[in-house]
């Protein structure tokens, strides 16, 4: 995943979280929070294995 694929899906899920909350639905705003907090995770874990994989082999800029 790079950087643009992060950014891409992170504003994809703040689009769905605000559509989740114009609902009024407490069971779609759960979801929708409940999405948003596993498609972050999914993005720092992402970063993360980039960053730990330049620190590994002593690249001077992460392939993001």
């Amino acid at each position: 995943m790079r950087i643009s694929d992060v950014a891409n899906v992170t504003e994809r899920l703040h689009a769905e979280l605000q559509t989740a909350k114009s609902s009024n639905d407490p069971d779609i705003v759960h979801a929708g929070i409940i999405a948003a907090v596993e498609g972050l995770l999914l993005c720092t874990r992402a970063v993360a294995f980039e960053l730990l994989k330049v620190e590994i082999e002593g690249l001077d800029k992460p392939s993001l």
